[in-house]
């Protein structure tokens, strides 16, 4: 094992280094650094440049998994597992919503627009996602069926 106990100096003499220490092509210049506190304040002045003070460029995130009530697909356990995955991976907000038979246009409606409505404060990110039969209409709608 590389010794580093006495500074650099010893490093830069390259005699008494075993080929099975090299795993990169050798650097001769190491007279910058003058001790590992300096290169972790000058990495950490660098990573502080280039990333932003704020984690996430949401203030949150939150999704909605959309089935039909009248599941013929068996979309509800692919809405279990992707809900599993974004609270526990991802620590998303979810929420799911069954769409049902009868005035079923007019709920998914009201249901996306609260969905909307409650988090429309700050820059939220939100995420609908919709598990059942679906296709375009002649004037190029989307068309969701049960």
């Amino acid at each position: 094992m590389l010794d580093l106990s006495k500074g650099t100096q010893e490093y830069l003499d390259l005699t008494n280094l075993k080929p099975a220490l090299l795993t990169h092509p050798p650097c001769y210049d190491f007279g910058h650094i003058k001790d590992f506190e300096t290169f972790r304040d000058n990495l950490s002045r660098a990573l502080k440049g280039t990333f932003p003070l704020k984690a996430n460029k949401y203030d949150g995130v939150y999704s909605l998994l959309i089935d039909w009530r009248d599941d013929d697909l068996g979309c509800a356990s692919e809405i279990q597992d992707l809900d599993a995955q974004l609270k526990n991976q991802f620590r998303f907000q979810t929420e799911k919503f069954s769409i049902p038979t009868l005035n079923s246009e007019r709920m998914l409606q009201d249901r996306l627009i609260d969905f909307e409505r409650a988090h429309r404060e700050g820059s939220n990110l939100l995420i609908i996602y919709y598990g059942g039969h679906g296709q375009f209409n002649l004037q190029g709608n989307s068309v969701w069926r049960a």
